[in-house]
């Protein structure tokens, strides 16, 4: 029956999964899992938190399937609104700063020392870099560049048509662009 679910749309399974056929959410947990954590982790820039904040998005979207009759068009774009939302509650009530010491744990490529060195120090700088900007400007960045979304499905997780996404995204890359200037202008 795995099988049935891997070639199922993500309505199809939304709806098995209302019919409490478990296996089906199974599908839509192990599709968006490894993505809906990087968008969470690039946001909270901690493994702990990101691990917790993605396993609850995913109870409290499999809890609103069962109980919540509405229809649901864009299983994706719900998913992650429900974690951009999740992550601003978990920003209001911890209020503290953040590491960004894990970063390297992302990677998933064998790479020769030395270049899982530069990797590492690379990802670090950037993820410092990303924090700097405003929270609208890091979730588009975080969004398009490193969960490789679509502009369609940025938009709908913003809640902003798609012309408004290319605009946030052109003024988020070229603030960017500006801090990573800076900060390689500051080292040498």
């Amino acid at each position: 029956m795995a099988s049935d679910h891997r070639n199922a749309t993500d309505t199809e399974l939304v709806n098995q999964t209302r019919k409490g056929i478990t296996s089906a959410y199974g599908e839509l947990y192990d599709r968006y899992f490894k993505q809906l954590y990087r968008y969470i982790y690039f946001r909270v820039q901690n493994q702990e938190e990101a691990e917790d904040l993605t396993e609850i998005v995913f109870l409290k979207t499999l809890e609103s399937i069962r109980y919540r009759r509405a229809a649901i068009d864009n299983f994706q774009g719900w998913l992650f609104r429900t974690a951009h939302n999740l992550v601003i509650d978990h920003y209001r009530t911890e209020r503290s700063q953040v590491s960004i010491e894990n970063i390297a744990e992302l990677r998933d490529s064998q790479k020769l020392p030395e270049k899982q060195v530069q990797h590492q120090f690379d990802s670090v700088e950037l993820a410092k870099a990303i924090a700097t900007l405003s929270p609208e400007f890091q979730q588009v960045i975080v969004c398009r560049f490193i969960s490789g979304m679509s502009h369609a499905e940025t938009s709908k997780i913003m809640g902003v048509n798609q012309g408004y996404l290319r605009v946030l995204q052109f003024r988020a890359l070229k603030q960017l662009r500006n801090v990573l200037k800076r900060e390689f202008d500051y080292h040498d």
